[in-house]
């Protein structure tokens, strides 16, 4: 039974081995690292952005504008990284 299999469960108490805790903390590490990779890549359009954000796309001009939020174009496209509009919806930014 591994430690990740316990969670989210009430009144457990764990006896773990170092090498037990070590691989744990590597798998937490390993998925973390995983998701920030997937985020840095994925780029989401305007319409996209505005739903995700709920705001208007004219708020997505102004915060261009502002500098807060920087879009990539891509020839006439313009898109945004997933990672930098997830760290404005937390309130981050």
């Amino acid at each position: 039974m591994s430690i990740q299999s316990l969670l989210g469960q009430e009144n457990v108490l764990l006896v773990v081995t170092p090498t037990q805790l070590r691989e744990f903390a590597e798998e937490i590490i390993s998925n973390a690292l995983s998701a920030k990779k997937q985020d840095d890549t994925t780029l989401l359009t305007a319409n996209e952005v505005a739903e995700l954000l709920n705001v208007d796309k004219s708020t997505l001009w102004r915060w261009e504008k502002s500098e807060y939020l920087k879009p990539i174009r891509i020839g006439s496209k313009i898109r945004y990284k997933q990672s930098e509009v997830q760290l404005i919806k937390r309130g981050g930014k």
